[in-house]
């Protein structure tokens, strides 16, 4: 009869995390943002109250060479229910990057961008728009260039909304004359898209300076993160950070690169108000092309390094596209890499407020071989899922066109009901090898024990993992050590995942229950 009552009981409990699952809503869609012959994509997704909204860039029905910005909405389900353009006849728009649409205070929107114009010279300018719950224009601005100066060129990247409800633009200022050269630019305006000042930064001398985001810091100043690199010296590329006071005045600058060629910095805030950068960390180059690893680095206001860790294998073409903090103080990454290339996917990583690991995904949702999958942007939805979008390029077998790309994802990153919580460790390169790792007794009350042939063999780290991706225990296994016996007694019923390892990679994992 207890035998009978702890199966029943081991049934609930599977059931009880398959409804836990079952709960989040799933979907992997490819959509086309104009005609479906016409290439699009997604930069950025934002949660309204009946769905999502994804703004991208895709191509003039009449000039496809033209970029128009693209607003799509689809419903929770992931059902395309509209799409608006915004266009005209004498200029082209483009939405920025990663991070550049947001939800004002008075509950309208905004983005920023780019707009070439073609009516007499060509002039870029940055823009900013503001837009109506139903997705109509308020009004919008350009910045820069209005003498039709076509020696300076201004690019937006990215946008936020500052405690006194104005805007900052964070972007890139060009200029052709001479030598080309450009300064990271920051744009300050009031509520109503005025501009109060502007500011560039960054290298002197022949150096490209871009800014790709920004953010209001907690001493009511702003930090911008962008990318500067000398032209024909690829080992230069460098992410860095610049931080002002209230009125654009440059108080710091940090390059946290490495000695060879690095990535972009993207910000944001954490939870104690420390600046966040998201970016990767070049190991190795092969002629321009580098192999990197993800890099997330925590700094003060005062630009003192908290921590800076390196997450994963280094990758060729590896890159960090934005960051995230989430509701529970913890950070979330999104990026896109080759899996086997020149097939790419795109990745998910989140980590704790301290950088520790969590868990790590890639997702595609084609699989040619030189098909690409790449994912620009994420956030976290009222379902306590998460929401990336970005686009895919197809290749043979492949169809289509390149479209806008959107998967919706449950809290840990599955994409389908009761994903294998395993891929939750970073390091997910290894075989299958149960039988290199036992438990007994599994379901276990208080105790159980561990053993392994490769504990004679070399040393080894067990590390325990609950169902949500979050370690619950390490321990160090010296070499030699026939057998490791665990206490559980303080742990909480359910399933865990023991993931056995050396100082190098994953070797086996094994699932089991505790269960009183």
């Amino acid at each position: 009869m207890n035998n009978l009552l702890r199966i029943l009981s081991i049934l609930v409990l599977l059931q009880f995390g398959y409804n836990l699952y079952s709960q989040s809503v799933y979907f992997n869609n490819r959509y086309y943002l104009n005609e479906p012959d016409i290439w699009s994509g997604a930069l950025n997704a934002i949660e309204v109250d009946s769905g999502y909204i994804v703004t991208g860039t895709t191509g003039d029905s009449l000039n496809e060479y033209w970029l128009v910005v693209a607003i799509m909405k689809i419903d929770q389900l992931g059902n395309k229910q509209w799409i608006k353009l915004l266009r005209d006849s004498i200029s082209e728009y483009d939405n920025g990057q990663p991070g550049s649409l947001i939800k004002t205070f008075d509950c309208n929107y905004a983005f920023s961008g780019t707009s070439r114009n073609y009516e007499n010279s060509i002039i870029d300018r940055a823009t900013l728009w503001k837009l109506d719950t139903n997705w109509n224009i308020i009004w919008n601005k350009e910045y820069g260039n209005i003498d039709n100066n076509v020696d300076t060129m201004n690019y937006g990247r990215q946008v936020k909304q500052t405690v006194d409800s104005g805007y900052i633009i964070g972007g890139e200022q060009y200029y052709s004359s001479g030598r080309a050269i450009s300064k990271m630019l920051i744009i300050r305006t009031d509520k109503y898209g005025n501009k109060e000042w502007e500011s560039t930064f960054g290298y002197s001398g022949n150096v490209i300076n871009r800014g790709y985001s920004v953010i209001q810091t907690t001493d009511s100043g702003f930090a911008i993160g962008g990318f500067k690199y000398t032209p024909g010296q690829s080992v230069t590329g460098d992410p860095i950070i610049i931080k002002t006071d209230s009125m654009g005045n440059q108080q710091w600058m940090k390059n946290l690169g490495g000695p060879i060629k690095d990535n972009k910095a993207m910000l944001c805030l954490d939870y104690n108000g420390n600046i966040l950068v998201g970016t990767n960390y070049g190991d190795e180059m092969s002629g321009d092309d580098v192999y990197s690893r993800i890099n997330i680095i925590k700094l003060d206001n005062e630009g003192n390094i908290i921590w800076n860790k390196k997450y994963g294998k280094s990758m060729i073409y590896n890159y960090l596209l934005n960051i995230l903090v989430l509701s529970d103080s913890n950070i979330i990454a999104v990026g896109t890499m080759p899996s086997t290339f020149p097939h790419t996917v795109g990745w998910l990583l989140k980590v704790s407020n301290n950088g520790d690991s969590l868990w790590y995904r890639e997702y595609e949702i084609l699989h040619g071989y030189q098909s690409m999958n790449q994912l620009n942007d994420v956030i976290e939805t009222s379902d306590n899922g998460l929401l990336a979008c970005g686009y895919v390029f197809p290749m043979q077998p492949d169809t289509g066109t390149q479209d806008a790309w959107v998967i919706k994802l449950d809290s840990i990153g599955c994409d389908t009901p009761g994903c294998d919580t395993t891929v939750a460790i970073l390091e997910i390169a290894y075989e299958n090898t149960e039988d290199e790792l036992y438990i007994y007794p599994n379901p276990a009350r208080y105790k159980f024990q561990v053993t392994s042939s490769r504990f004679h063999v070399e040393p080894c780290i067990i590390e325990f993992y609950d169902i949500f991706g979050r370690k619950v225990k390490e321990v160090k296994v010296p070499k030699g050590q026939q057998q490791l016996k665990v206490d559980v007694s303080n742990w909480h019923n359910g399933l865990y995942i023991a993931v056995l390892r050396n100082n190098k990679k994953i070797i086996a994992k094994q699932k089991f229950m505790v269960l009183r």
